[in-house]
């Protein structure tokens, strides 16, 4: 529940592919778990098209949407071939 005009955040990414961890957990998910027990990975994904969260937030009700774009990198180890 929030009070009238109460700012709060809402966090997304980007798309699954480009964030190797979450595209690597899905691919798990998909070999091992019934896929009526998966959450729907193609809507969560099209949650990333620019603009969609925006759109959906006003179309809420909420009338003052502000985003920001965060971005870093993270360096791994690599394998040994």
């Amino acid at each position: 529940m929030l009070k009238d005009g109460a700012p709060f955040s809402v966090a997304a990414w980007n798309a699954m592919e480009l964030n190797a961890l979450i595209s690597h957990a899905v691919q798990v998910l998909r070999r091992h778990v019934p896929t009526e027990l998966l959450p729907d990975f193609d809507y969560l994904n099209e949650l990333a098209i620019p603009g969609l969260r925006e759109r959906l937030l006003r179309e809420a009700g909420i009338p003052t949407v502000y985003t920001e774009m965060l971005s870093w990198q993270l360096s791994t180890p690599r394998q040994p071939p």
